[in-house]
């Protein structure tokens, strides 16, 4: 035992050990701050996954072309963002403030809001019992909205002592996509 404890003070005085816990202390470091910047979060299978494909069948440059036209408007700016299910998509904004439509970075097709309307399979009424489920209180805002090429419901839930909960739950699948609590 006393071999031991004279071996370990030994490595403690060597320079490599303090590299080495240096190092590991600066790659831990490194990872965290890169996560920390890294803004590809997206939704998949019950929680957030980080997407690291960054290639897609279609360009920002081709999913602008490809709404200017379905539009017959300009383009002001074309953000990636994932679905649900880790999907890509391409959120496209004009700059004449007509609604922004999706393009599909796989086959490049257009994902209008109607054609989002019709997977619709959880009603206001049930997004309501889910919000409750989740947040006891009242609810004080609740909205129908489209966010990363789906719909959404977006609620606001107040507590008797005045704590506020939004939450966004799916309209095609129920899910919680995300609950804030202030």
């Amino acid at each position: 035992m006393n071999a031991m404890k004279k071996a370990w003070s030994k490595i403690k005085q060597t320079k490599w050990l303090k590299y080495g816990i240096g190092a590991v202390i600066i790659g831990f470091g490194g990872a965290a701050a890169y996560d920390l910047f890294d803004d590809r979060d997206v939704y998949a299978n019950g929680g957030i996954v980080k997407s690291f494909t960054t290639e897609n069948a279609v360009s920002k440059q081709e999913a602008a072309e490809i709404a200017s036209k379905e539009k017959n408007s300009a383009v002001e700016e074309v953000e990636q963002e994932f679905t649900e299910n880790g999907e890509a998509v391409y959120q496209v904004e004009f700059a004449d403030d007509q609604d922004d439509i999706y393009v599909d970075s796989e086959i490049g097709t257009v994902i209008t809001k109607e054609m989002l309307a019709e997977k619709i399979k959880v009603t206001e009424e049930q997004a309501r019992e889910i919000a409750l489920k989740e947040a006891e209180g009242t609810i004080t805002e609740f909205e129908l909205d489209d966010d990363n090429a789906q719909l959404v419901y977006d609620l606001e839930v107040t507590a008797k002592d005045g704590a506020e909960t939004e939450l966004s739950i799916s309209a095609e699948t129920g899910k919680i996509l995300e609950k804030e609590q202030d």
